[in-house]
């Protein structure tokens, strides 16, 4: 066969190879791009879902928020004022009785004052307006003050670095958080010491809960802690939350970013 028959028959199956590997490269190319809009896809997808949970999680807050503002407002004006007059009948009962009688009207009366203490700290604690008006960390010390002067438990705060101001949405929810996580201390871990600490970095706030208690499984989180509640609420305001527990105690550690 001469030089230029080979070269017939070779033009053709070159061509041939080529055409596939151009098929080849075709096919692969068409592959990625298809992944690359199904991952896409997906990614849009779960962004839209995330996206309705946090608009339903946001909306659950703001009547949870409402309600709570609402009865603080209710037990400090109503309950608070008849509290009030009732211990003002008791003191001018004092004035007419003698003896034992006398004896149990003072203690009627310091009753109802505790009462009228315990109903403001409550009514504080669930206003909202009250939150943003003292800011972040000093409602939290009042809480802390409020828990150590039950003398139950000791609760103490400690803060370092340069204060800011949180956004106001976000100040109600961490604080809410902070709420959730100390009542979960007070009432599951059975030890007699609440740490909070607070690290204001530059475009960031490390806080920390922790207790001396009896601690618990983090894995699955256990029922009736409210912590699936508290991770949404974290996500909801971009704040990282990690819990860490064992039989010396548990911790919580928040971390929020300034966007």
């Amino acid at each position: 066969m001469s030089a230029q028959e080979n070269e017939y028959i070779l033009i053709p199956i070159v061509f041939g190879i080529v055409m596939l590997l151009g098929f080849g490269v075709a096919f692969v190319a068409f592959m990625l791009a298809f992944q690359r809009k199904k991952f896409a896809h997906f990614r849009e997808k779960e962004r839209l879902k995330l996206n309705f949970q946090q608009e339903i999680l946001r909306a659950n807050f703001e009547i949870q928020e409402a309600t709570q503002t609402m009865i603080g407002r209710e037990l400090h004006d109503s309950v608070g004022q008849t509290l009030a007059v009732s211990r003002l009948y008791l003191a001018s009962i004092q004035d007419a009785v003698t003896g034992e009688a006398l004896q149990k009207a003072i203690q009627a009366e310091e009753l109802v004052r505790k009462a009228m203490q315990d109903i403001r700290a409550v009514s504080h604690s669930l206003n909202v307006s009250r939150i943003q008006e003292t800011g972040f960390e000093t409602a939290l010390k009042e809480l802390a003050t409020q828990i150590s002067k039950s003398g139950k438990i000791k609760c103490s705060l400690t803060s370092e670095g340069a204060r800011f101001r949180l956004e106001s949405g976000h100040e109600i929810i961490l604080y809410r958080i902070c709420q959730e996580l100390i009542n979960n201390a007070l009432r599951h871990s059975g030890g007699d010491e609440i740490k909070i600490g607070l690290r204001w970095q530059p475009g960031q706030l490390h806080l920390e809960i922790s207790d001396n208690g009896q601690g618990f499984a983090c894995d699955p989180l256990p029922a009736g802690h409210g912590l699936a509640d508290i991770q949404l609420r974290a996500r909801l305001i971009g704040t990282d939350f990690r819990l860490n527990s064992s039989p010396e105690g548990t911790r919580a550690t928040l971390i929020y970013k300034i966007n």
